[in-house]
Parts: C-alpha cells; sequence; structure tokens
C-alpha cells in the first residue's frame, strides 16, 4: 500500500475527505475489472440457455433435435387426423355452426400452449422471452386486420389452412394438392409484390411492445396466461360434454373419430414448448411454405426464408414432414377413408387467399392464432378475431346465394 499526494491533477476517490493524503490499493482498478468480468461471467451463466440457439450447436446435436421436433409432429398429425379436426367439412362446417370440432380443438390448442408457456417463463424465463416473436409490433393492426379477413375468407372457401393443409395431404383428401397449388401461388404473389415494392408490406419501426402483460396491465406472463389458459381447456371440456363428439360423427358420416379435439389442442400446446427449446419460435404454418418459394427460386423470392441453414428448416421439417407422416400413418393404419375435399375452384381460390391474407398479417391460424394469442400479443388477438369473424361471414354467405359448406360446392 502506498501513500501518495492528493494532487488535483491526479483525480482520488477519498471517501474520508483527507486534505493531504488518500489512501490508495494499486491494484484497484485490477481488482474492479476482476470483479466485473466475474459478474459478466455470473450473469452470462445465468442467462445461458438450458439448449443455445442452432447456429451455436453442432450438425449432429441439429440433427437430432430435428429427428425429434419431426417425431413430435407426427403425432400431433396423428392427432388431427384421429379428431377429424384435418377434414375440409370440419373447417367449412364450423363457419356456419353445424359442427364443433375446430372450435374445440383451436380453444383447447390457445389454452394448452397459455399453461406451458406460462410454466416455461416461470422456470426459463430467458428461453421463453427469446421465443416470444409476436411480443412485438409485427405489422401493424391495420396489416393484420387485411390479412387475417382474406385468410379467414380463404380457409371458409377452402376448408383448410396453411397448418392443416399437410395432414390433409397426408390424410388423403381428394383436392388437398389444389389447395397446395393456391397457397403456393399466393405465396408468390405476395412475395413478387414485396420484391418489387417492398414498402407495401414493410414492418414497422421501432420495437414498441404489443402484449397483454406489457402494454395494458403491466403483470408478469404467467400470472395472466395460466389461469386464462385453464379457463379455456376448462370450457373446452365443458363443450365436449355438451356438443358431444358422437353427434359431429354423425353429421361428417366417415366412421368413429376416437380422439376428442380437446385432447388433439393440448397436443398442440404441449408441442409449444420443444418448439420454442429447439427452434426458438412457437408453431406456425404458412413460413415453411415461403420456405418453399424461397428454397426453389434459390432466394430470388422470398430471399430470408431460403434453406440455407437449420433455422429455416425447423418449422417446415415439423409441419410439412412430421404432420403429413402422422396423418399419412394415422389413416393407413386405421383404414379411414380418403374425404372429398371442396371443388376444385374453391380449393384453388381458398388456398390463395389463405397464404397470401397470412402473408400480409404477419401470420395464419397457428401463428397468430395460437402461437401469438397464447402469447398475450394484441395484434394476434386481432387476427384470430379477424380470421374467424370474416371466415363465418364468408360461410354464411355461400350458403345464402345457395352453396353449401359441408363436403362439396
Amino acid at each position: 500500500m502506498t501513500q501518495v499526494p492528493n494532487d488535483p491533477a491526479t483525480p482520488i476517490h477519498d471517501p474520508d475527505h483527507q486534505p493531504n493524503y488518500a489512501t490508495v490499493e494499486m491494484p484497484a482498478d485490477t481488482a474492479k475489472d476482476d470483479t466485473a468480468s466475474v459478474a459478466s461471467t455470473v450473469d452470462q451463466a445465468a442467462h445461458k440457455p438450458l439448449i443455445p440457439p442452432s447456429s451455436e450447436r453442432s450438425v449432429l446435436v441439429n440433427t437430432l433435435l430435428l429427428l425429434c421436433l419431426i417425431a413430435y409432429g407426427m403425432f400431433e398429425g396423428a392427432s388431427f387426423q384421429r379428431s377429424g379436426v384435418f377434414l375440409p367439412v370440419s373447417i367449412t362446417g364450423q363457419m356456419v355452426f353445424k359442427l364443433w370440432i375446430v372450435l374445440k380443438m383451436f380453444m383447447s390448442a390457445v389454452g394448452a400452449s397459455m399453461v406451458c408457456q406460462g410454466l416455461l417463463n416461470l422456470a426459463m424465463q430467458h428461453e421463453f422471452d427469446r421465443s416470444r416473436v409476436y411480443k412485438k409490433k409485427r405489422a401493424g393492426f391495420l396489416r393484420v386486420i387485411a390479412g387475417s379477413a382474406t385468410l379467414g375468407v380463404g380457409m371458409a372457401l377452402g376448408g383448410s389452412g396453411p397448418t392443416m393443409l399437410p395432414s390433409q395431404i397426408g390424410g388423403g383428401v381428394s383436392t388437398a394438392w389444389v389447395t397446395l397449388l393456391g397457397a403456393l401461388a399466393g405465396g408468390v404473389v405476395f412475395s413478387i409484390i414485396d420484391k418489387f415494392a417492398p414498402s407495401i408490406f414493410a414492418n414497422p419501426e421501432g420495437d414498441e411492445m404489443m402484449t397483454l402483460d406489457t402494454k395494458v396491465v403491466n403483470f408478469r406472463y404467467e400470472l395472466l396466461s395460466v389461469p386464462i389458459g385453464f379457463v379455456l381447456v376448462g370450457v373446452c371440456v365443458g363443450l365436449e360434454f355438451a356438443l358431444p363428439q358422437s353427434d359431429d360423427e354423425k353429421a361428417i358420416g366417415l366412421g368413429p373419430l376416437p380422439w376428442y379435439p380437446t385432447a388433439a389442442g393440448a397436443i398442440v400446446g404441449v408441442g409449444q414448448v420443444p418448439m420454442r427449446l429447439i427452434a426458438g419460435h412457437g408453431q406456425g404454418g404458412s413460413t415453411s411454405l415461403m420456405t418453399v418459394i424461397g428454397t426453389l427460386t434459390c432466394g430470388v423470392l422470398a430471399p430470408a426464408h431460403r434453406l440455407v441453414s437449420f433455422q429455416q428448416a425447423w418449422q417446415f421439417a415439423f409441419v410439412w414432414v412430421g404432420t403429413t407422416l402422422g396423418s399419412l400413418a394415422s389413416s393407413q393404419i386405421n383404414n379411414f377413408p380418403y374425404p372429398e375435399g371442396v371443388s376444385y375452384w374453391r380449393a384453388a381460390v381458398g388456398g390463395f387467399l389463405m397464404l397470401f391474407g397470412a402473408r400480409v398479417a404477419g401470420g395464419c391460424t397457428c401463428g397468430h392464432g395460437v402461437s401469438g394469442f397464447a402469447e398475450l400479443s394484441l395484434e394476434s388477438a386481432v387476427a384470430a378475431i379477424c380470421i374467424f369473424g370474416f371466415g363465418i361471414a364468408t360461410g354464411f354467405v355461400i350458403e345464402a346465394a345457395g352453396g353449401t359448406m359441408c363436403c362439396s360446392a
């Protein structure tokens, strides 16, 4: 320890305000640096994710995790098939309140997602917050309303959705391939507009938080999501008794649908956890088709979605490999008849509108409607209302015009 003059030209921290000398620990700066280094290390360790981002994982680890997601996707696809939610008539019939499969499954998926994500946030807040991609303004309310309305109209026309389409192909729906071609056309048109007039669909600037827990009530996420989630799942359980599955089975006429839609929705909700930990985002569907477009055009269209790393592969593998194979296997094992779809023109137009609308809105029925809604995103809540609101309106307009919301039109 050394004493040095309290020279004004050499500022010295002197807590005792001594006029002539101050006591200085010579290695103080080193000690501070060491303390800061230790604090930084501790902070990094405290926020180190359980599963690092895909860019920090080896190819072997990413491959194994990809197989895990495909396996769970197969389980989810089988649940879609066994509960009947993949049937076009389930979607179109729901829009005019003649069938109730989709409502039960959707509400259960949102509720189970809220519960599982709330528990995930409680246990691993950093991991969940990193995956909460709908917490900030994504498209703005005008785009969300316009896009979600278009998506809802497409669902009512085509009896499909971006996330449900793969399981329809796997389950042998007769016009599913037409719906796929229409959806790809919608994605291509969106990509062309976005390429040559990017300002039209430009994302809003800024990082404004747009969730219920940050914008409205300022509560911890899990304190809101878990109670709301349990209420939604409880309502679905009640609907299973009030509107039994057997009634929908008789109306559809394709045989037994042994899995409750509420159970299928719960499977979606539980699947949010591995998806968020592995892929860093929740479940969705429309982005996977944009991955196809971006990859097949070598990035000329939809370059951000071109398959160049595992990050672009997670959702595609889960949805288009997993749920397709799961629905296919379930249909074959149970000898389920190949379902009829809507007419070709409705399948094509519906497919076009549902994907184009989803890209305008920045999310689809699963992305906005389930994952974003369960994240308590205000934009996603508006999206869900518009999707089903305009889908319902379209269904009643079709029936009023002499069409049908059943299996053919």
